[in-house]
């Protein structure tokens, strides 16, 4: 039963936590812009992936930065294979406030798909 749960929730190697570890990601990775979403990636020598959110506080209060953070956490749980080998960072716009959870999912697996054209 627990290894079910550990293959659906994001653990704490799998997160980007240190502000060190962001830095080196925004200087050395690649960014993508989208219309909701800004992502940057860089590859990882680990064999697991890792991510991290930025979600200013031009967004709103507390709670809906929070709400766009649960969504895009229930995105990345079901959708593990798409950051093996990768450290990411992803940005929330203002614009994504009024989408719902299936626009941001369209468009993270697009900007993802940019990144395989790239090589990456």
């Amino acid at each position: 039963m627990q290894n079910i749960l550990k293959k659906y929730i994001l653990l704490k190697y799998e997160k980007i936590l240190k502000r060190k570890e962001f830095l080196t990601v925004n200087y050395y990775g690649i960014k993508i812009n989208g219309f909701f979403l800004i992502l940057t990636a860089m590859k990882n020598t680990k064999k697991n992936g890792k991510i991290g959110f930025i979600i200013p506080k031009k967004i709103g209060k507390a709670s809906i930065r929070n709400l766009l953070k649960r969504r895009l956490k229930y995105i990345l749980r079901y959708n593990k294979k798409l950051f093996q080998n990768k450290k990411l960072i992803i940005i929330i716009k203002k614009k994504a406030i009024p989408t719902t959870p299936i626009n941001i999912k369209q468009e993270l697996l697009h900007i993802i798909k940019k990144l395989k054209y790239k090589n990456f």
